[in-house]
């Protein structure tokens, strides 16, 4: 496997550069979090790619969680998007519904998100406080299209508008299935470099340290052979950590 863009390697160097040379660790944090983004973007379409296409949905979807870093208007789109193309039909619907209203108010020259209803993104780590872009960073056809998805399935009584969820590991709360933070106890997990997603039973890898869930790293392992975040060499691993 190879890097489709040759900066994607070169910031991730760079960034462990950065660490050794003693810079700020807000400076730190926000190029880990630029990483991040940039990891998911160029990931998803190898994933896809090369059969793993839940890991690619997974990855998109949880660019929700960068919105603010993302233009909010391309984050929401593109995490809706991944989730309707892999049959997470609720998520989906959530997830571009939000794109829809932030849409409307780049339309009307609205950016206070103060008008934007959070009541479905609570149970998640999904951010309210980002900035909406006075331009749209999705082109109309699209959007178009997205809109006209958003409103037949409103009509649809078998869907339920929530994001799907699953039990807090620590203190049982409902909340979103991608959150790295629980919303009632705090309790935190880091993120797969594999998914997104949090991972709840971790492994780390041998040469970078970064984290993975232990079942997605065996599979992807198992076929791949390198680290998605690293790119070395890499065994699957069945100790619990």
């Amino acid at each position: 496997m190879s890097y489709p863009i040759d900066w994607l390697k070169l910031n991730k160097t760079q960034f462990e550069q950065m660490k050794k040379t003693g810079q700020q660790p807000e400076d730190l944090e926000a190029m880990k979090t630029y990483l991040r983004v940039i990891h998911r973007y160029a990931m998803a379409p190898i994933m896809k790619q090369e059969g793993f296409t839940d890991y690619a949905a997974k990855l998109l979807m949880t660019v929700a969680r960068y919105a603010g870093t993302v233009p909010a208007d391309k984050a929401f789109f593109d995490a809706g998007n991944a989730a309707k193309d892999a049959g997470w039909t609720n998520t989906a619907f959530v997830l571009l519904n939000r794109f829809l209203d932030i849409s409307e108010m780049q339309e009307e020259g609205e950016t206070s998100i103060d008008q934007l209803d959070n009541a479905d993104f609570v149970e998640s780590d999904i951010p309210f406080d980002f900035t909406i872009p006075p331009e749209p960073f999705v082109e109309a056809e699209p959007a178009e299209r997205t809109r006209q998805w958003v409103l037949s399935m409103s009509v649809d009584r078998k869907l339920e508008q929530v994001l799907n969820t699953v039990n807090c590991p620590k203190c049982n709360t409902s909340m979103w299935e991608g959150s790295l933070r629980c919303h009632s106890c705090w309790d935190e997990h880091e993120e797969c470099i594999i998914t997104g997603f949090p991972a709840h039973k971790k492994v780390t890898c041998k040469s970078c340290n970064m984290p993975a869930i232990k079942e997605d790293w065996n599979r992807y392992i198992t076929k791949k052979r390198l680290c998605p975040w690293c790119n070395t060499q890499q065994s699957t691993i069945f100790a619990d950590e």
